[in-house]
């Protein structure tokens, strides 16, 4: 399993928590969950300033490994997680040599 490049992720990367827990309503009102998951998941959307070689770096990662999983850590907490890519990155030129790139992955 390959590891998403250790590029410096920005203080606009963010980490939602997915959790498949559904509540129903008896005829009388009680209140009933359903968990279908065995726990919840996580979605991280990163997004790293970078010099274009990174960018470029990132775009051959992705082509290589789009439909696989890959092993991601996430500076939020210094865990790694399990996860796919959801879309391509998306590089944005912010100036100068500098580029904002953005990534969604999806735990598996």
């Amino acid at each position: 399993m390959a590891a998403y490049p250790m590029l410096g992720q920005t203080t606009q990367s963010r980490e939602t928590i997915e959790d498949n827990v559904f509540i129903d309503r008896a005829s009388n009102g009680t209140a009933r969950g359903r968990v279908l998951w065995t726990a919840p998941k996580y979605t991280l959307q990163l997004q790293h300033i970078v010099a274009r070689a990174d960018v470029d770096t990132l775009l051959a990662f992705y082509a290589a490994n789009r439909a696989l999983e890959v092993t991601v850590v996430w500076d939020g907490n210094g865990q790694t997680y399990t996860m796919m890519f959801d879309g391509a990155p998306k590089p944005e030129h912010i100036g100068g040599l500098e580029w904002r790139v953005t990534t969604k992955l999806v735990e598996v």
